[in-house]
């Protein structure tokens, strides 16, 4: 099988995906660029795991940009938007006509003569042409 473009079939297009801005938003914190954190569960504090008397602001999101209780997306690296996987953020596609093709050989075999020779010693026997 022959995969082939057929010539003069391809054309630019605006991406279908993200309409030709080039990004799309961010599946993990829908564009905020922010998300809640995990350790802290958006408190900002981490008990000590006993009484809960001794609460020290969270190791994790305390020097956030988005605020205390808050994480950077990594996903997004806080833009709120992610390159689109279909155009790789280059706003365009190429679309193209292809075409698959495949072939099988088919031989045939046609003994002319009737000789008193059986036939298949004739089609399994081995050489050269002498003639």
């Amino acid at each position: 099988v022959r995969v082939v473009t057929v010539p003069h079939t391809g054309v630019v297009k605006i991406c279908h995906k993200c309409r030709g801005s080039g990004g799309m938003t961010c599946g993990e914190c829908y564009g905020k660029g922010w998300m809640r954190c995990l350790h802290c569960h958006g408190d900002a504090y981490q008990s000590d795991g006993g009484a809960g008397l001794g609460r020290d602001r969270c190791y994790y999101c305390q020097h956030s940009k988005h605020g205390h209780g808050h994480m950077e997306c990594d996903k997004c690296q806080a833009k709120g938007k992610v390159s689109c996987a279909t155009c790789e953020g280059t706003t365009h596609i190429r679309s193209f006509i292809q075409l698959s093709i495949s072939w099988r050989v088919v031989t045939a075999e046609h003994i002319d003569t009737k000789l008193s020779i059986p036939e298949n010693f004739i089609r399994n026997a081995s050489g050269q042409v002498a003639f």
